[in-house]
């Protein structure tokens, strides 16, 4: 259910921002909400979604944060505000951070929760990447 719930979430946020790159009148306040509902999912479900009590709690929690840092990096990026590019330099180093993590975590416990930590980190920190680099 959490995972259903993830996935509805990122797509509104991502056609959010396609609608926002697209000038299309609206945009600004949809995106504001999906990626406020974005963060706030991530910030109360994450644990959930993690399964924290099976592995390291502190790197999901450090996880749960730079995504959540990350998407809101993205968001301030996009509409040019203040404090987009320090989001998403430390979004991107908690998320590195975390890849790492997991990747020499996971062949050793063998836990699904070190897999879907470095699954969301490589996608995450391309997206904060690609962020960084891009000039708007």
């Amino acid at each position: 259910m959490l995972l259903i719930a993830e996935i509805i979430l990122g797509v509104l946020f991502a056609s959010s921002i396609t609608l926002l790159l697209l000038s299309i009148p609206g945009s600004g306040i949809l995106s504001v909400l999906s990626s406020m509902f974005f963060v706030s999912f991530y910030m109360f479900a994450g644990v959930f979604l993690f399964k924290a009590h099976k592995a390291n709690s502190l790197a999901v929690i450090l996880s749960i944060l730079g995504i959540s840092i990350s998407v809101i990096g993205v968001l301030f990026k996009i509409l040019d505000w203040p404090g987009g590019m320090l989001s998403l330099k430390i979004g991107l180093t908690s998320l590195s951070i975390i890849g790492l993590i997991s990747f020499f975590l996971y062949p050793r416990s063998k836990f699904s929760v070190y897999a879907n930590l470095l699954a969301r980190s490589i996608i995450y920190s391309g997206v904060c990447a690609l962020m960084l680099i891009a000039n708007f």
